[in-house]
């Protein structure tokens, strides 16, 4: 029996790096932050760290097989093979685990773990009429990172198996781009999206979508088809938009942690220069994540959300349907896919209830920017809602 350890773990499989290098496994790499690139590299040697996951090889074999059927199907996918609806399902999968295996994710998980451990810090030092310095704080932080890590890794891949179902509704589209331009690849490469509801983007929202690149000139698309307009099933997409392999690859930059990666050389200096405009680089300076912590000095609710950064454009492959599109757009608001009556007591239920008190409010010049909905557009959007449950959304509105 074999008992050697992997200590070289990747968070970026090597079978999908494969997909981005040449004959002789090199490809190019971009720093984000930096605007650095490093042309012709070994792949083999990038977007690994020493027991990144584990030092026991628990999660790292689990990877590794469950990675030998991504990388057979993919690399059939590649060689011109439509997957089956069973090989969707492990596409699927797929996505679900790389988001969560990577610097990005794992960075993420370990903020929020902070910030809450923190805050518990400071109710103590409250209660005893006492203060901490910020330098304090920072080296407390670096201390705890350090400690940290592998939990924060472990609860990820958790996370990634509890959700495994989770998007079993969504269907599933194979895009080759038959372009000049190629599509690039990023260290954070599964990018979530919804062009009915830019915000949400959760695995239970209503519109989402979840694209990924697993070649230079392949993409893979997980849609939800009650909201856009239904996509080739059974065999590729051609697609010969140059336009939209440009923005696809926008997204890939603002989705990264600092790393894109690819192919051609003689694209670098041209994604070089589109690092560097203003646009791009407003919205990479937007922070990661966004922290609030409400309450009294003794108990405190921290809630966390994604800073989702979003490029408006819409997509070939998500254009919305006729009754998504009669959705009065002040009134779209995120809403699950599947009835919850939590969400139906709560949020579903209550939005006319705030609209005098948010009225209100934009009168006295507290919510000036606000934008309030109407009677009529709150009760537009519920029948959407109610509609989309119950699975009636082609019934034609008189």
């Amino acid at each position: 029996m074999n008992n050697a350890k992997t200590k070289e773990q990747h968070y970026i499989p090597k079978f999908y790096l494969k997909n981005f290098a040449d004959s002789n496994k090199k490809f190019n790499i971009i720093n984000i932050s930096k605007k650095k690139p490093i042309n012709n590299i070994t792949y083999m040697s990038q977007f690994k760290e020493k027991y990144f996951y584990d030092k026991d090889n628990h999660i790292e074999n689990k990877l590794s097989q469950l990675e030998t059927d991504w990388a057979n199907l993919i690399n059939k996918i590649i060689s011109g093979d439509y997957p089956s609806d069973e090989e969707k399902k492990k596409l699927k999968e797929f996505a679900i685990f790389q988001r969560n295996r990577t610097y990005y994710k794992s960075e993420e998980l370990l903020e929020m773990s902070w910030q809450s451990q923190k805050t518990l810090i400071e109710m103590k030092l409250t209660k005893q009429n006492k203060k901490i310095s910020d330098e304090l704080l920072s080296k407390m932080k670096d201390k705890y990172k350090k400690e940290y890590p592998h939990k924060v890794i472990t609860r990820a891949i958790n996370i990634a198996e509890k959700n495994l179902n989770i998007i079993d509704d969504l269907k599933v589209a194979i895009i080759k781009y038959d372009t000049k331009s190629k599509l690039i690849s990023s260290d954070n490469p599964i990018v979530h999206y919804n062009n009915f509801d830019n915000k949400s983007v959760g695995y239970i929202n209503g519109g989402l979508i979840i694209f990924f690149p697993i070649s230079s000139e392949i993409l893979c698309v997980i849609y939800d088809s009650k909201i856009y307009l239904e996509l080739n099933q059974d065999n590729f997409i051609h697609c010969k938009n140059e336009y939209e392999v440009k923005f696809l690859n926008y997204f890939q930059i603002l989705n990264a942690y600092n790393f894109i990666f690819f192919k051609d050389d003689n694209m670098t200096s041209n994604l070089v220069n589109e690092l560097k405009k203003n646009k791009i680089q407003r919205l990479l300076n937007f922070p990661k994540l966004k922290t609030d912590i409400l309450g009294s000095d003794d108990s405190k609710i921290i809630t966390f959300s994604a800073q989702y950064i979003y490029l408006k454009h819409t997509f070939s492959f998500a254009k919305l349907t006729q009754r998504a599109k009669m959705v009065p757009q002040n009134a779209i608001d995120w809403f699950p896919r599947n009835y919850d009556e939590k969400y139906f007591n709560g949020n579903f239920k209550s939005r006319k209830e705030i609209v005098p008190f948010l009225s209100h409010l934009k009168k006295k010049n507290e919510l000036k920017n606000a934008v309030i909905w109407t009677n009529d557009e709150i009760e537009k959007f519920n029948k959407f809602v109610i509609d989309y449950w119950n699975n009636k959304l082609w019934i034609k509105i008189m």
